[in-house]
């Protein structure tokens, strides 16, 4: 499927960023880049992909490789917008700190405060659990992918999962549960005073994000997002992930990674809230046990809608959705990596430190 591929993109876009005058830290280090991009694509069986690189504050690398669709042959650009699923949960954590840094709250309050009419057993569970998937809480889901408890709706699936049982006490470990962040988008539209849906937008267009804003938080069938795929049975199927309204605080956005670096950006010029609050967003939860948990050896910590990978060298934070796109960020570096493709399960976390290098 890839003969020649890797070589001809290589070259390709090698020409094209160069045109766009696109910065990087060394032109041999842009076409190493390239050539690492291609090799992963051809292995991973990656249909599409974008990459930004943020360095030093600016974005020192923007590029776009392969194909938009698996039947057409159409070319991703650097407009194409990209479900990013629970890479979301990042933006609800960032409103979240907002709060905070507004003194409408603390990551240790009980969400009982802010909520009322939840039933007895969640109410002392703290804001800073839900965040961090420590809390406990049952959960809204069925099972079957995206479908909700209940009859389905938004409605009956809130109205059910608040009757089911805890799954475990909070801080006993570390469970991925999509009804804490439906909580913590009550908790937005209370103090903010609109849905969460604009809540995000105003918080997008101020950073210039204009084409995540206009992406995301959708109901109605739009051209805009490119189509996800798996691969499977050799061959690229489609999959629609539809989120019901509910769920937009853990998974309804869709962006560009030049977006997504804007944001990077903002963060690091404190456009948001104080950098001193960037300990608040990315220091992970501990268990009752003294533990740091995530989801595996290298995400081995989870703060507030960020992964956090403690390790001694390139400590990092990450946020990452689908299993299709991911965002890295190595605050002792001044730099971060935004990969996204459109196939899930093509796992770009795995290859980001593997791009950094190229920066260091």
């Amino acid at each position: 499927m890839y003969k020649n591929y890797k070589r001809i993109l290589v070259t390709i876009i090698t020409v094209v960023n160069i045109a766009m005058g696109v910065s990087y830290s060394s032109y041999v280090n842009a076409e190493q880049v390239d050539s690492f991009i291609a090799g992963e694509m051809e292995s991973r069986e990656i249909l599409g992909l974008q990459l930004a690189v943020v360095h030093n504050g600016k974005i020192a690398k923007l590029t776009s490789y392969g194909s938009l669709d698996a039947k057409r042959n159409e070319q991703v650009v650097n407009d194409t917008i990209f479900p990013i699923n629970s890479m979301t949960k990042a933006f609800t954590g960032t409103l979240i700190v907002k709060l905070a840094s507004m003194n409408k709250l603390n990551l240790s309050d009980q969400v009982g405060i802010h909520l009322e009419n939840l039933p007895e057993g969640w109410q002392l569970i703290t804001i800073g659990q839900i965040l961090s998937h420590t809390s406990g809480l049952p959960s809204i889901l069925s099972g079957n992918l995206i479908e909700l408890v209940g009859d389905g709706t938004d409605i009956g699936a809130w109205k059910e999962v608040q009757t089911l049982s805890m799954l475990n006490q909070p801080d006993d470990n570390f469970s991925y549960n999509q009804t804490g962040y439906v909580i913590l988008g009550k908790i937005i539209e209370k103090h903010f005073g609109e849905s969460y849906a604009d809540t995000v937008r105003a918080l997008l267009f101020n950073t210039g994000m204009n084409a995540t804003a206009q992406n995301s938080f959708r109901s109605d069938k739009i051209s805009g997002p490119a189509q996800q795929y798996v691969f499977a049975n050799s061959s690229f199927q489609e999959i629609k992930l539809d989120f019901p309204t509910i769920l937009w605080p853990d998974a309804g956005m869709a962006s560009s990674a030049e977006d997504l670096a804007k944001y990077l950006i903002a963060l690091q010029n404190e456009v948001y809230f104080d950098s001193k609050y960037l300990k608040t967003l990315w220091t992970p939860h501990i268990l009752k046990d003294g533990s740091s948990v995530g989801f595996n050896e290298k995400e081995n910590g989870y703060a507030a809608g960020w992964q956090v990978m403690t390790r001694d060298k390139y400590p990092a934070v990450s946020a990452s959705g689908g299993n299709a796109v991911t965002l890295i960020v190595y605050p002792e570096e001044n730099l971060a990596i935004v990969v996204l493709t459109n196939v899930l399960g093509s796992l770009p976390i795995e290859f980001v430190d593997h791009i950094a290098d190229f920066y260091r």
